[in-house]
């Protein structure tokens, strides 16, 4: 599952060996990585993709490039406390900016960790030492502010609902009587290093200021508020609440990791796109060959079109296996400017979005019986307005749809695409059975035999009408 994404907005004229050398030195410095690393310095990194292995660490490496930008993505696979981690970072360039997006994901149970493990976000860090992000409002380190004159505007703007700085901000004011702090303010700057700012009372000189200009509403005597960009939202904690939350550390690293991870998904930028786009590109370069290799030797075109079929099968095979990948992958309730409406029950999604994309289709559905003239109808309409179906899902409907509602024989090629699209097929004697997602509540019969167009129209409807959120 996503344990954390953040996205790190560098300074202009960044360049990729800037981001191979961070890349190289981090690698370097944990022991379990450190050959792969020595071994990724050396290494020619070009648009095929390049696997490094060494232990228990594989490092994979390639380099995309589209009309609007150029990517160059790593993706670490380590096994960490018994658990596979995988880190994906990539550098997104473009004619305008340069940005680095960094997805950290856990394969097994994360159930163990009460915070997102320091050692996982040691690459954050490693981008954030080397003093080359862009600059925010304050800065972006793996320190702590201390509070002085120049901070005060900042921190009165978060706490008045008017910040205006790129990552969320830790306001921690000390106890009355001394320089104490609840939470240790080292160890959790460390920890939000690039994905937010931790600012700390150092002393009681600004104290009055805060109140006098927050209107009172400003941490003190222990208190910490969490302030996010362009946003009234705040999160508070009071020196109590670690009764009620265990540690405070964990629960502010964990907020604001959510924001961070929100965030940074809404630019849809992960090693799964990317790479499937790599490999969709190498299959049609490789069908575009041999279609042209049957045009020039027809006395080979029965070994040739058997080729081609099993380029088909492995590209079909390669989009059913991201399709997995993708299904592991549970986004974040997404809080935006912090104004959430819903939240997202504890159910894996088939698809990225499909709790959202469900809600948004039954809000569809209303507006259409709902009087126009109605008070229902204008906040519909408002909600719709703002929040567009995303559609990840209808790749299965539209493949259902074109695979069996012919109710034609069913051939090797249809079945390669109906597992593309999450089913496992399984043949016995007179049908198929094909369960959806490997759940076996949804389990579809399908005869071997031919139908017609009609039943095979009936059985796409009844098969939507049973998985389907667009329905």
């Amino acid at each position: 599952m996503k344990v954390l994404s953040a996205r790190l907005a560098m300074k202009d004229g960044y360049a990729p060996e800037q981001f191979r050398h961070t890349i190289a030195e981090w690698l370097k410095a944990g022991p379990p990585s450190k050959e792969v690393g020595e071994r990724y310095e050396t290494e020619e990194i070009s648009a095929n993709p390049t696997t490094i292995k060494a232990g228990y660490c594989t490092l994979e490496t390639f380099i995309l490039t589209r009309p609007d930008a150029v990517y160059e993505a790593c993706r670490l696979t380590h096994i960490y406390r018994e658990q596979t981690w995988v880190t994906e970072v990539i550098l997104k360039e473009t004619e305008l900016d340069s940005k680095v997006y960094i997805n950290i994901n856990c394969l097994g149970d994360t159930t163990g960790f009460n915070e997102i493990p320091t050692v996982r976000t040691e690459v954050i860090r490693a981008f954030v030492k080397e003093g080359l992000l862009k600059e925010d409002v304050l800065p972006i380190s793996a320190e702590p502010v201390m509070l002085t004159g120049k901070e005060v505007d900042v921190v009165v703007d978060a706490i008045n609902g008017s910040y205006r700085g790129s990552l969320p901000l830790v306001f921690v004011s000390k106890f009355f009587d001394s320089a104490g702090h609840e939470v240790d303010v080292q160890w959790l700057a460390k920890d939000l290093a690039g994905i937010g700012i931790v600012v700390a009372e150092e002393d009681d000189n600004y104290l009055e200021e805060l109140k006098e200009r927050t209107n009172r509403k400003n941490p003190f005597n222990g208190h910490i508020g969490i302030y996010f960009p362009n946003s009234h939202n705040t999160k508070g904690y009071r020196p109590s609440d670690w009764r009620r939350y265990g540690s405070v550390n964990s629960a502010i690293i964990n907020e604001v990791a959510e924001y961070s991870t929100a965030q940074t998904e809404a630019d849809g930028v992960s090693w799964e796109q990317l790479h499937s786009e790599i490999l969709a590109h190498r299959a049609k370069e490789s069908e575009d060959l041999l279609n042209e290799t049957i045009n020039e030797n027809g006395t080979l075109e029965e070994q040739l079109k058997e080729a081609k079929e099993k380029l088909h099968r492995a590209v079909m095979e390669n989009r059913s296996l991201s399709a997995q990948n993708e299904s592991l992958r549970q986004a974040l309730d997404a809080k935006d400017d912090g104004r959430r409406m819903l939240i997202a029950a504890p159910i894996d999604e088939f698809f990225t979005g499909e709790q959202y994309d469900l809600v948004i289709s039954t809000l569809t559905k209303a507006l259409r019986t709902t009087e126009t003239d109605t008070r229902s109808y204008e906040l519909l309409e408002g909600i719709l307005a703002l929040n567009a179906l995303r559609g990840e899902g209808k790749e299965v409907d539209e493949t259902l749809k074109r695979v069996l509602s012919k109710g034609e024989t069913i051939k090797e090629r249809d079945l390669l695409e109906l597992k593309a699209i999450g089913f496992e097929v399984i043949s016995d004697s007179n049908h198929y059975r094909l369960i959806y997602k490997g759940n076996d509540k949804y389990v579809i019969t399908l005869h071997k035999t031919p139908s017609d167009v009609r039943s095979g129209k009936n059985l796409v409807s009844d098969i939507l009408n049973t998985i389907s959120v667009y329905r």
